[in-house]
């Protein structure tokens, strides 16, 4: 059968349409707190506002260097939730997730969990994460394991817990062609599997994974 020049723009058109309808990859973020960096020097502590809209998954990230921190969101009543501390001493990333709804206003609280001599600088991020895709979902449940992880790491009792929610983010992340926060989340498996279970081999494998 001979299709028309008109009919097959009508097909293609349609074809068009409907892929644009169903997305597949992985949506951009949208900035909420551009990078951030506060110094801990004399300070035990810092506190940085952000602005998000309520409807909005907000993912936070919290990097330390040359000084260990730990971090907490601040609710706009002034509560603190579970603070996040990230495996690598010193070089780790908190991650945080503060799902909706949501308070339009809240704060990231960031403490000293170092000695006193320890001087320096954290970087905070946040980002929107976007849920229109089945790629978006899985970079929402790569958070919220990262997110769960670093709040469990304080715990000496759940190494194996924490090092498993990491590896499982990780594999999230590659599933999406993320091969940073992948390795990130694969580094951070490794220090828990050093710091928590004194399973030097299992770290060490899941280094050489996060290459």
């Amino acid at each position: 059968m001979m299709v028309s020049r008109r009919q097959f723009g009508l097909v293609l058109g349609a074809c068009v349409l409907l892929f644009a309808g169903c997305p597949v990859g992985v949506s951009p973020v949208v900035p909420v707190l551009g990078a951030t960096t506060v110094e801990m020097g004399d300070q035990d502590h810092q506190v940085v506002p952000i602005e998000a809209p309520p409807d909005s998954h907000v993912l936070i990230t919290v990097t330390g260097r040359d000084v260990d921190v730990r971090a907490a969101i601040l609710n706009a009543d002034g509560a603190t939730g579970t603070f996040a501390d990230a495996p690598n001493r010193r070089m780790g990333i908190e991650t945080l997730l503060l799902e909706s709804p949501h308070e339009p206003s809240f704060s990231i609280r960031i403490e000293r969990n170092d000695h006193g001599e320890a001087r320096g600088v954290v970087t905070v991020d946040a980002v929107a994460l976007p849920v229109e895709t089945e790629a978006d979902m899985r970079r929402l449940e790569a958070a919220r394991l990262e997110a769960s992880a670093g709040q469990q790491f304080s715990d000496l009792t759940k190494g194996k817990e924490t090092a498993a929610a990491y590896v499982a983010a990780a594999d999230l992340y590659r599933k999406n062609d993320d091969d940073r926060s992948a390795g990130i989340a694969l580094l951070h498996a490794a220090g828990v599997r050093y710091a928590r279970l004194a399973d030097w081999k299992g770290a060490a494998d899941l280094a050489e994974r996060a290459r």
